[in-house]
């Protein structure tokens, strides 16, 4: 009986060191692994850094010019802001666990484009930076918890992003189409915030989870091309260009939209869809200028070769 107790002991430690080899071989694996999840899950680290970086960069003025503090309370003020604001989203990264890159950009691409909004819809000179500061701290927070709530993909944020910006272009030359220059802030900040947003919810709606961040580019790409296109084409009259732009513009996006749908292009190669055709492009608008060829030849021939110069070098790399 004492016999059969030290071999079943004996095997037992047999089976204890072969098991605490095996643990001790993958061990390092298994952290490994579980690192790189939560490393690819939690993002707050970027995040920190880029609400530093805002705090620095645009609320370290924006908050004491917001609330008109002047003078060495307004410096004071202006160098505690950063300290405090950093701090505070370091406790909301940490109650928002875990924290995605999506939300990071989005939070913070919304601190600066709130702020632009804020001032093209009113003036700063004649209304202060009140509501600047408003509209910053919305659209930065809001895109943080927005992120959150719709968890959207990289492709999804950077069209939300080029639309925004796509919108500060088309609301200018919207406001000269309907003889409105003196409201054109107002154009500006209404048209981009409609492009950037509409453009978002639309693609959540429509669950477009394939669009990638070359996607987003080509269609900006495409909404330019054709825009500049329209321009060349209705060059007789001013007011009829902006509407031509307007129009142009709009469709290039829709086009875009419906060929990226296609294909996922990387990102690298939606940076060379918008590089490539401007270089040609550029090559072949500026040699007609050098042969002297006549301005209405040259609008025309360059209405073609710009989409022309887009659409082939989309189908080049897609």
């Amino acid at each position: 009986m004492v016999s059969e107790n030290v071999k079943f002991l004996e095997k037992e430690k047999k089976v204890n060191f072969i098991l605490i080899i095996f643990l001790f071989i993958n061990s390092g694996k298994v952290d490994s692994i579980s690192s790189k999840i939560k490393r690819k899950k939690d993002a707050r680290t970027t995040h920190i850094i880029i609400q530093g970086a805002v705090g620095l960069s645009i609320y370290s003025w924006l908050v004491p010019s917001g609330f008109k503090i002047k003078d060495k309370m307004g410096l004071l003020v202006g160098l505690w802001t950063p300290f405090v604001w950093t701090n505070g989203q370091y406790v909301l990264a940490k109650a928002s666990y875990p924290v995605t890159k999506e939300q990071a950009i989005l939070s913070g691409w919304g601190a600066f484009d709130g702020l632009l909004h804020g001032m093209f819809l009113k003036d700063p000179e004649e209304n202060g930076f009140l509501f600047p500061l408003v509209t910053s701290l919305t659209e930065n927070i809001g895109g943080f918890f927005l992120a959150k709530l719709t968890r959207p993909t990289r492709g999804i944020i950077t069209r939300r992003i080029l639309q925004s910006i796509n919108g500060y272009v088309l609301g200018s030359a919207l406001s000269r189409a309907f003889d409105d220059i003196h409201n054109e802030g107002k154009w500006i900040g209404i048209t981009s915030i409609l492009l950037g947003y509409g453009s978002y919810a639309l693609s959540l709606i429509y669950k477009d989870n394939f669009t990638t961040s070359g996607d987003a580019l080509f269609e900006l790409a495409s909404a330019n091309a054709l825009g500049l296109s329209f321009t060349l084409l209705f060059n007789n009259n001013e007011k009829t260009q902006y509407y031509a732009y307007a129009l142009g513009n709009c469709m290039g996006y829709a086009l875009g939209m419906y060929l990226s749908k296609k294909n996922n292009l990387s990102f690298s190669k939606g940076i060379l869809s918008l590089l490539i055709p401007s270089i040609v492009s550029g090559a072949m608008i500026g040699s007609l200028a050098l042969a002297e060829v006549d301005e209405n030849t040259t609008s025309i021939v360059s209405a073609i070769i710009i989409p022309l110069n887009t659409y082939a070098t989309y189908y080049i790399l897609k």
